[in-house]
C-alpha cells in the first residue's frame, strides 16, 4: 500500500514538473525601429502545455520581467507581490522605464524570464530592436524648417568646434555633421512624431 502511495506521489510530481517545463516565453517590442528617447512597450507572451490540459494555471507572487542588453533587469519596478492566478497562454504588456535604463543609438537585445519557482521550468528566446537618432532636433513633434535652421548652424562641425550640436549628429560618421546627417532629416521631412 505504501509503495503505491509513494509511486502515485512521484507520478504527480513528475507530471507537475513536466507541465512547468513546458512554459515558453516569447518577447518583443511594439516597434522594431525607434527614434532616440521614444517610448517602448514590451510584450511578453507565455504559453504552456501540460497537466491538466492545453493551458497551465498556477499561483504566483511575481509574474514575468525582462532583461535588456543583458544589463537592465526590469525586476525592481515590475514585480507585484500579490498572490494571483495566471492562465497560460497570457500576454504581459510592460512600459519600459527610461529612468532605469535608456537604450542609446544602435541594436538592442531583449529577453524575458519568469520568477521562481516557475523560472527553472521555462525558456525564452532573445529578440532585438533598433534605436536611431531623432531627426526632430528641437523636439516639437514635426521635422521642418525649424530643425533645418538648428542643423544649419552646426553644419560641418566636429566635437571640438564651438558650433557642435550632438542632437544634429544623426548618422555615421559620428564625428562630423555632414551630408549623411542631412539625409536623415530629408527622409523624415514633415513627418509628425509623437512623444
Amino acid at each position: 500500500m505504501h509503495k503505491k502511495i509513494i509511486f502515485l506521489l512521484i507520478l504527480i510530481l513528475v507530471t507537475i514538473q513536466s507541465a512547468h517545463a513546458s512554459i515558453y516565453l516569447d518577447v518583443w517590442t511594439d516597434q522594431y525601429v525607434y527614434h532616440l528617447d521614444e517610448p517602448i512597450t514590451v510584450y511578453i507572451y507565455g504559453t504552456g502545455f501540460g497537466f491538466p490540459g492545453p493551458t497551465l494555471q498556477f499561483p504566483t507572487s511575481c509574474q514575468v520581467d525582462y532583461i535588456m542588453d543583458g544589463t537592465y533587469d526590469s525586476f525592481p519596478g515590475l514585480c507585484i507581490y500579490i498572490v494571483t492566478y495566471v492562465t497560460l497562454p497570457h500576454t504581459w504588456e510592460i512600459e519600459h522605464d527610461f529612468s532605469g535604463y535608456a537604450p542609446g543609438v544602435g541594436s538592442h537585445s531583449i529577453s524575458a524570464y519568469m520568477h521562481p519557482p516557475h523560472g527553472m521550468f521555462c525558456s525564452s528566446e532573445t529578440n532585438y530592436f533598433i534605436v536611431i537618432p531623432n531627426p526632430d532636433i528641437n523636439r516639437d513633434g514635426r521635422v521642418d524648417f525649424r530643425d533645418v535652421s538648428i542643423f544649419g548652424k552646426a553644419w560641418k562641425s566636429t566635437p571640438s568646434d564651438e558650433n557642435w550640436d550632438s542632437s544634429c549628429n544623426l548618422a555615421p560618421p559620428n564625428n562630423i555633421i555632414d551630408e549623411s546627417d542631412l539625409k536623415v532629416i530629408a527622409d523624415s521631412w514633415l513627418i509628425e512624431l509623437e512623444y
